[in-house]
């Protein structure tokens, strides 16, 4: 008999991760605080209620998928306000099939990597990170807790990415570099210095957004 797992989110990345888990776990639907997404269904999965209702359904694994550009801040927050690192056993690491893993590279719990994702030599991923489809992270490189990597992100080698991170589709981050916590770096940026302080980043070369 399949384990159990509910998928916390219903947008379009819960939707990716369906497709992955729905191969190896009895997946018993989606959790979304979102009142227009109450009476959604895919493939014959249904939403079960808002995300504290997690609770409720202690025998299943859990899986976070919740990601926007639009308030990237609040993966950090809902971690935070449903306790979910005392959960930590729950959550599983998901990934796609012909996602390439180092052997050296080192997942913590709650990673998805989505397919075509290239994780490199000593990696660290903390919890709950989120990489989207072909995100690439080369050697050396750590992805703090909660960040999420848009499709097509580029981290070149040795960088050091914050918690609560949200890095836009098809951004590059040079080698050698550091982004603070909770910053978000738009869409087709590309990152050459390293980032101290938090806030939106965009351009070629990244600059920060004021105002």
């Amino acid at each position: 008999m399949k384990q159990k797992i509910i998928i916390m989110g219903a947008g379009g990345n819960a939707l990716d991760v369906h497709d992955i888990v729905s191969k190896e776990y009895n997946v018993l639907g989606f959790l979304d605080d979102n009142l227009d997404k109450q009476h959604f269904s895919y493939r014959g999965t249904k939403v079960l209620g808002p995300l504290n209702k997690h609770e409720d359904y202690s025998d299943a694994k859990l899986v976070f998928c919740i990601g926007s550009y639009k308030n990237h801040t609040k993966r950090q927050e809902i971690i935070k306000d449903l306790g979910l690192e005392k959960d930590s056993e729950r959550f599983p690491i998901v990934a796609h099939d012909n996602v390439v893993i180092s052997p050296s590279a080192q997942l913590s719990h709650g990673v998805i990597l989505l397919s075509g994702c290239s994780i490199g030599a000593n990696v660290r991923i903390d919890p709950f990170v989120l990489c989207l489809q072909n995100t690439v992270i080369s050697h050396d490189s750590l992805i703090g807790q909660g960040s999420l990597c848009a499709c097509n992100v580029t981290l070149s080698g040795n960088i050091k990415i914050g918690s609560g991170c949200y890095l836009g589709a098809g951004c590059v981050v040079r080698d050698n570099l550091t982004v603070a916590d909770n910053t978000l770096i738009g869409m087709g940026a590309v990152v050459t210095s390293s980032i101290t302080q938090e806030g939106v980043y965009i351009g070629v070369p990244a600059q920060r957004r004021q105002g």
